[in-house]
C-alpha cells in the first residue's frame, strides 16, 4: 500500500458543488450539506450498483447511440431515465438530461445537456486527481481473467478499483476511470478492441496507464476496422498509447504477432517485459503439471524459481497468472506472496464444472464456459474438456455456439475449430447458429450431433442423448443469441419428458430441392425437403393465395383500390419496397404484381390491411391458412416477409402451398409470369431470369441470401413444380431450379436428355517422382477485334505486322520449361458474329479459329480456361464452334460448355504424384445473365459461373476418401482496378468449400495475393498475351501481369509468380519478363497495397522474392 500522504488539493469523493461546476448543470432538488458520491453507474445491474454512495447517470437512447457509436448487434439501449424510477432508492442521486418525474422531492437530480458526455468529463477529472498505479489489460482472450486475478492479489496490498463485468468499451473505461475519484492504490482496467480502434488513437491517452498488458492476439470480430490478426495486433498495442513516461508493456511471448506488437508498444515509449512458455520469455514457465482442476506451475523470474498452485484449469489460465505476477513484479510488490495467493482465485462462470441432472436419472458433468467465444478461447475450452476424466463408458460431449461478428472470415475461422474439436476427443458435437455450418459440414459423421437454429430444441436433443457420467462442454458467444441461455435450457430440459423427434435445420451452405408432378402429387425428386429454414417473404406468398381465395368468393377484385399503408422501420430496413407514398392508392392487382415481381414489403403490408383490416389480423389468418393446408412446420411472425427469429418452414410445406394454388386458382397463376413491372414511374425487374429466358412458365423467388423459390414448367404435357431453398443468390437459385426442371425432362423423355460429350478432361503433367511445373498464363487473346479497329485508324500493331507468332516470343522460353501450360483464353474463336449480343455487350471479342489455335499450339499451350466474360462473344453457336476447334486441335478446354455439366467439368491433371482438379469460372454479374444470358445452366450453354454449381462440386470432391487438390481459376474483378471486397468474400467462400489454390484473372493487371486459412489466393495475374492497347497510363496502374508457375509435388503446390511487362504500347504487343528495375517497381506497388513480401524465407505463410535458376526475378508463395 502507498505510504505517501494523499494530496490535499482534491477530496476523494464527488461533491455537489464541484459536479455542478465541472459538468455545467443545475441541481433539481439540490443535495443537502455533506452530500457526496463515491461511485457511478449507468445500468440497473446489481454488480454496477454495489458501490457505496452511488450516483446514477441516466442516458436516453439517442444520446447513448450518438455517444457510444454502438451499432449492429451492439446497439440497443433503453432510456434509463425510466430505469431510474425503479432503482433510485439504491442511489444517492442522479445525473439526468431531463428531470425525471415521480421521484421523491428529496432525491437530487443534476440536469445536464448531454449525460453521455459527462462520463468522459468525470473520467478525465478523476484521472487528473489519481495518484495510484494503473494497469490496463487487453487481448483477444484472457483479459477478463487476468484483470480479475490481478485485482484479487493487489487487494492484499492496498485499495483497488477494477473494471466491472464487461465495462471494457470506450464507455466502460470512462465509467471505471470516473470511479477512481476515490484515488485507489491500484486501478485495473480491462480494455476491449472496440475501445482502441477509434481514429483518435483509442482510450489509452485517457487512461494513461503505468503498465499495459497484451495477453493474446487473434480474431474476435471482422469488419471495416479489422480484417486479420495484424489489424488486431495494431489496435491492441494501442493500450500503451498514453503510457506514462517510464511505463512498461507486459507481452505474452507466445502470442501471434509478438514481434509486431513489441515494435508498436516501443513506439509508444514502453519498456517491454515478456512472459510465457517461450524459451526467450523474460518470465518463463519452466514446468507445469495440468489436471482437470488446475495446474501446478514453476516459473523463473530473474533467476528465482517460484512454484505455486492454480485452482483453475487450462494452459491459458497459467499464462494469465504469469502475466499477473509480471505486473506484481513491476509494481515492486512481493512476487512469491502473490504467487501463493493465486491459489485462492476461482473463475466464477468460466470453465465452471457443475452437475447436470438427467431425465432418466443420474447426472452429467457440465463445464459451463458460455461467456466468450473467439478461436483461442474455444480451443482452450476444448483442451480443458479433454483433460477432464470420464468414467468407463461415459462420453465427452460438446454443445457449441457460434462466434459472432467475424464478417467475411466467419466460415474460415469456424472451420479452423474442426481439427481442435477432433483432437479433444469428443464423442458427439451439437452446434447452434448458422455460422457453425462450417463446422457441421466438416465434422466426421459419427461425431456430428447436428446443427440447430432453435436453442430449446437443441437443449432437448442434447438431453435425450446424455447419459449418466457424461461430460458436456457448453461454449459459444452469448451476444445477440439465444445460446446465451443454453446452460439454463439444459437444466430445464431435464424436467421435461423426452422430446418428440423434430426436424433438422437446413445447414448453411447446403440446399434443399423438390420436384413434384402437380397433377398426381408424385414427388419425383427430393433432397433435404424436410429441413427447416427461415422463410423470408413466405408470408407474401400465403397472402397472395389468400387474396386468390377472396377473389374466388367474390369479396375482392383486382381493380379494387387499396390504401397504401406506412411500413414499420423494421420491415423497411434492408428490404425491397416499391416506394409508393403512404396514403395514396394502388389497385389490388398492382399490389400482387409488386409482391410477385419485387417481394415489395410495403405492398404486402398494404394488401394485408386491405384484406383483413390490419397486419395483426392478417397474420392470424395467414397462420390459420397455413395450418389448414397442412403446412405443419411453418411458423410466421409478420406479414411483410422480413426475417424474424422464430419463423420457420420446410420446402415440403412450400410445395404443398404451391400445389394448392395450382389446383384451386389456376386462373391466377399468371400473377407469377411477369419478370418486370412499373410502379410510380419506376421499373422493377425480378432478380430471377427463368421467366425472361423462357425456362419456366411461372416462378417466384424470395430474394435475399440464402433464398428459396419455385418454378412451374410444362414438360411433356404435364405441369411440373421445382422448388429449391438454401441458394446463395438469384443466379444460384435459378441454377438449382433449372437443374430440377432438366431432371424432370430426363424423367419423362430420357432419350432426349443426352448431355454433350466432354466431362472431366484427364491429362498427365510431367513424370512420376519429380516436381511438375504447370504454367498458368493470364488473359490471352491475339486481338483481331482490336487490330481491325486500329487498321481503320491506319495504325499497325504486332499482329498485323508480324503475325500470330509474334506476341508469344517474349514468353517462349518460360513456356518451353513447363510440363503443362494453361492459358485463360478470353475470346470467341468463330467467324460468326452474335447479333443477339450487339448493343448489349460493349466488347465482342472474336478471333480466327485456325490461325489462333495453330499459334497456341506452337506456343506450347496445352489447355485453355474459358470461364470468362468473352468466351461466348460469338453466341452459343460460336461457342460450340470454338469447343469443336479446340477438341480437333488436341488442346484441352474447360470452363465453358453446351450445358453446366460440360462447363463446370474440371481439367484433371496427374502431376507430381498427386491428382489436381482445375476449375475455371467467371463471377456473377447480373447484366451478363439478364441481358446476355452468358452463363451455363443445367439446360443451357455458356461459361461456368462461380455462383453456379462450383461450390457444390468442390465440397463433393473434398468429401471423397482421397480428394483431389483443387485449383480454381477465377475470372473476376473490374478492369484496371485492385481487388474488391466482393472478390475477397468470394475467395473466402471458395476456400471454405475446399479450394486449395485460387488464381485470379480479369482486371488485366497484377493484383494482390494473400493466404486464407493456409491457402494461397492470387487475386489477379493480369494479362498474358492480350493484344489490347491497355489502360495502364490512363488509369495510373502498374503495367504488369504475372506468369504463375505451379510447382506440384507430394508436399503441395508452390507458386512462383513471374512478373511480366504487359503494356503493349511499350513492348509492341510482345510481353516479356520484367528487368531488375521493373521488378523492384512490382515489389514496391504490391507492398504499398499491403502485401507482405520478404527478402528471404520467413515462414510457412510468408511470400518471398528472389531469382530462379535461370536468374529470372520471381515471387515465391511456399507450399
Amino acid at each position: 500500500m502507498r505510504t505517501d500522504a494523499r494530496s490535499q488539493e482534491y477530496r476523494v469523493v464527488w461533491q455537489a458543488d464541484e459536479l455542478r461546476a465541472l459538468l455545467g448543470g443545475e441541481w433539481l432538488n439540490a443535495p443537502g450539506e455533506g452530500w457526496l458520491a463515491r461511485d457511478i453507474a449507468i445500468t440497473a445491474n446489481k454488480s454496477d450498483l454495489q458501490g457505496e454512495r452511488c450516483l446514477f447517470v441516466a442516458i436516453d437512447e439517442d444520446t447513448w447511440h450518438k455517444g457510444s457509436g454502438n451499432t449492429g448487434i451492439y446497439s440497443g439501449w433503453p432510456d434509463t431515465h425510466e430505469t431510474l424510477k425503479t432503482i433510485y432508492k439504491r442511489c444517492c442521486g442522479a445525473i439526468v438530461q431531463r428531470p425525471v418525474e415521480g421521484l421523491p422531492d428529496t432525491f437530487p437530480q443534476l440536469v445536464v445537456k448531454n449525460s453521455y458526455d459527462v462520463l468522459r468529463i468525470m473520467a478525465d477529472e478523476a484521472r487528473r486527481r489519481m495518484t495510484g498505479k494503473i494497469v490496463a489489460i487487453t487481448g483477444t482472450v484472457g483479459k477478463s481473467t487476468t484483470k480479475d486475478m490481478l485485482a484479487m492479489v493487489l487487494g492484499y496490498e492496498g485499495s483497488v478499483i477494477a473494471t466491472r463485468r464487461n465495462h471494457n468499451t470506450r464507455t466502460g473505461t470512462s465509467i471505471t476511470l470516473a470511479r477512481c475519484v476515490v484515488d485507489p492504490d491500484f486501478a485495473v482496467f480491462e480494455v476491449a478492441l472496440s475501445a482502441l480502434w477509434m481514429r483518435n488513437g483509442g482510450v489509452g491517452p485517457r487512461i494513461k496507464p503505468h503498465i499495459g498488458i497484451v495477453t493474446e492476439i487473434g480474431i474476435t470480430q471482422v469488419g471495416a476496422n479489422v480484417r486479420d490478426e495484424r489489424d488486431t495486433a495494431r489496435f491492441k498495442a494501442r493500450v500503451c498509447n498514453g503510457l506514462v513516461p517510464g511505463g512498461h508493456a507486459i507481452l505474452n511471448r507466445d502470442m501471434n504477432e509478438f514481434d509486431f506488437v513489441a515494435s508498436e508498444v516501443r513506439n509508444y515509449g514502453a519498456q517491454v517485459l515478456t512472459y510465457g512458455f517461450h524459451p526467450e520469455a523474460d518470465i518463463r514457465v519452466i514446468d507445469h503439471l495440468a489436471d482437470h482442476q488446475g495446474s501446478t506451475v514453476r516459473l523463473l523470474i530473474e533467476g528465482e524459481d517460484i512454484a505455486y498452485r492454480l485452482e483453475v484449469p487450462g494452459k491459458g489460465m497459467v499464462s494469465n497468472s504469469v502475466a499477473v505476477l509480471a505486473a506484481v513484479k513491476l509494481l515492486g510488490l512481493d512476487v512469491a506472496a502473490a504467487a501463493r495467493r493465486l491459489a485462492e482465485y476461482r473463475s466464477i462462470g468460466k470453465l465452471e464444472s457443475k452437475p447436470l441432472p438427467l431425465r432418466a436419472g443420474g447426472q452429467a458433468n457440465m463445464i459451463d464456459d458460455n461467456y466468450n467465444a473467439a478461436v483461442p478461447s474455444m480451443k482452450a475450452a476444448f483442451e480443458v474438456a479433454a483433460m477432464h476424466p470420464v468414467a468407463r463408458g461415459a462420453r465427452r460431449v460438446a454443445v457449441l455456439g457460434r462466434m459472432v461478428n467475424l464478417g467475411e472470415r466467419a466460415a474460415e475461422l469456424h472451420a479452423s475449430l474442426v481439427e481442435p474439436i477432433i483432437a479433444a476427443g469428443f464423442d458427439k458435437v451439437f452446434m447452434h447458429g448458422e455460422e457453425m455450418a462450417a463446422v457441421h459440414e466438416r465434422l466426421p459423421e459419427p461425431m456430428n450431433g447436428g446443427l440447430f437454429q432453435d436453442a430449446r430444441h437443441l437443449a432437448d436433443t442434447v438431453m435425450d442423448y446424455l447419459r449418466d457420467g457424461d461430460l458436456v462442454l457448453v461454449k459459444g458467444s452469448v451476444r445477440a443469441s439465444e445460446f446465451r441461455s443454453m446452460p439454463k435450457l439444459l437444466q430445464e430440459a431435464a424436467d421435461r419428458p423426452a422430446s418428440k423427434p423434430r426436424l433438422q435445420a437446413l445447414p448453411a451452405g447446403t440446399s434443399a430441392g423438390m420436384l413434384v408432378d402437380l397433377e398426381t402429387g408424385e414427388v419425383l425428386r427430393a433432397t433435404n425437403e424436410a429441413c427447416v429454414f427461415s422463410p423470408r417473404h413466405l408470408s407474401q406468398l400465403l397472402l397472395v393465395a389468400l387474396c386468390a381465395e377472396r377473389m374466388a368468393q367474390g369479396d375482392v377484385a383486382a381493380a379494387d383500390a387499396a390504401a397504401v399503408r406506412p411500413v414499420s422501420p423494421k420491415a423497411a430496413k434492408g428490404g425491397p419496397l416499391v416506394g409508393v407514398p403512404a396514403g395514396s392508392a394502388m389497385a389490388v392487382g398492382d399490389l400482387i404484381r409488386a409482391i410477385a415481381v419485387w417481394n415489395a414489403r410495403d405492398a404486402a403490408v398494404s394488401l394485408a390491411a386491405h384484406l383483413h383490416g390490419s397486419a395483426v389480423a392478417a397474420l392470424d389468418k395467414l397462420q390459420a391458412f397455413a395450418s389448414a393446408l397442412g403446412m405443419e412446420h411453418t411458423v410466421l411472425k409478420n406479414v411483410s416477409g422480413r426475417i424474424q427469429t422464430g419463423q420457420s418452414t420446410t420446402l415440403a410445406d412450400i410445395a404443398r402451398l404451391v400445389r394448392h394454388f395450382w389446383k384451386h386458382y389456376p386462373n391466377r397463376l399468371h400473377w407469377f409470369s411477369a419478370s418486370e413491372a412499373v410502379f410510380a414511374n419506376q421499373s422493377f425487374r425480378n432478380s430471377s431470369n427463368l421467366l425472361a429466358d423462357g425456362r419456366a412458365n411461372f416462378s417466384f423467388n424470395s430474394g435475399g441470401s440464402p433464398r428459396w423459390g419455385f418454378a412451374i414448367s410444362r414438360i411433356g404435357g404435364r405441369d411440373v413444380l421445382a422448388c429449391a431453398a438454401g441458394a446463395s443468390g438469384a443466379f444460384n437459385l435459378d441454377y438449382r431450379l433449372d437443374g430440377l426442371l432438366r431432371a424432370a425432362q430426363a424423367t419423362f423423355f430420357p432419350a432426349t436428355d443426352g448431355s454433350p460429350s466432354g466431362g472431366p478432361v484427364m491429362l498427365q503433367a510431367g513424370s512420376e517422382g519429380r516436381t511438375a511445373q504447370v504454367n498458368v498464363l493470364g488473359d490471352t487473346y491475339f486481338g483481331e477485334w482490336y487490330s481491325a479497329r486500329r487498321q481503320r485508324r491506319g495504325v499497325e500493331d504486332g499482329l498485323t505486322r508480324y503475325g500470330y507468332g509474334h506476341s508469344f516470343a517474349g514468353l517462349g522460353e518460360m513456356l518451353a520449361e513447363g510440363d503443362f501450360n494453361i492459358a485463360n483464353f478470353e475470346a470467341a474463336l468463330s467467324r460468326r458474329r452474335a447479333a443477339e449480343l450487339a448493343g448489349r455487350k460493349p466488347f465482342l471479342l472474336t478471333g480466327d479459329p485456325e490461325l489462333s489455335i495453330a499459334a497456341l499450339r506452337r506456343a506450347g499451350i496445352h489447355a485453355v480456361a474459358l470461364g470468362n466474360n468473352h468466351a461466348v462473344d460469338a453466341g452459343l453457336a460460336g461457342l460450340a464452334e470454338m469447343l469443336a476447334s479446340f477438341d480437333e486441335a488436341g488442346i484441352a478446354r474447360f470452363g465453358a460448355g453446351r450445358d453446366a455439366d460440360e462447363a463446370e467439368a474440371p481439367l484433371v491433371l496427374q502431376a507430381g504424384g498427386r491428382t489436381c482438379k482445375f476449375f475455371s469460372a467467371y463471377w456473377f454479374r447480373q447484366y451478363m445473365e439478364h441481358d446476355c444470358r452468358y452463363y451455363a445452366m443445367p439446360a443451357r450453354g455458356g461459361v461456368a459461373c462461380l455462383a453456379g454449381g462450383l461450390l457444390d462440386a468442390i465440397r463433393a470432391e473434398k468429401r471423397q476418401a482421397d480428394p483431389a487438390t483443387i485449383v480454381v481459376l477465377a475470372h473476376w474483378g473490374s478492369d484496371f482496378t485492385w481487388t474488391s471486397d466482393a472478390q475477397r468474400k468470394l475467395a473466402r467462400e471458395l476456400v471454405g468449400a475446399g479450394a486449395d489454390v485460387i488464381i485470379g484473372s480479369g482486371p488485366h493487371m497484377l493484383g494482390e495475393f494473400e493466404r486464407i486459412d493456409g491457402k494461397w489466393v492470387v487475386y489477379s495475374i493480369g494479362n498474358g498475351v492480350f493484344n489490347s492497347d491497355g489502360e495502364y497510363r490512363a488509369r495510373g496502374m502498374p503495367p504488369y501481369g504475372f506468369l504463375a508457375r505451379l510447382g506440384i509435388d507430394a508436399r503441395g503446390i508452390e507458386i512462383g509468380l513471374y512478373p511480366i511487362l504487359a503494356d503493349n504500347l511499350r513492348t509492341f504487343w510482345q510481353p516479356r519478363p520484367v528487368d531488375p528495375t521493373e521488378f523492384q517497381h512490382v515489389l514496391t506497388v504490391l507492398r504499398e497495397r499491403g502485401v507482405a513480401i520478404s527478402d528471404a524465407p520467413f515462414g510457412k505463410d510468408a511470400a518471398q522474392w528472389g531469382t530462379d535458376d535461370a536468374g529470372r526475378p520471381r515471387i515465391v508463395l511456399p507450399a
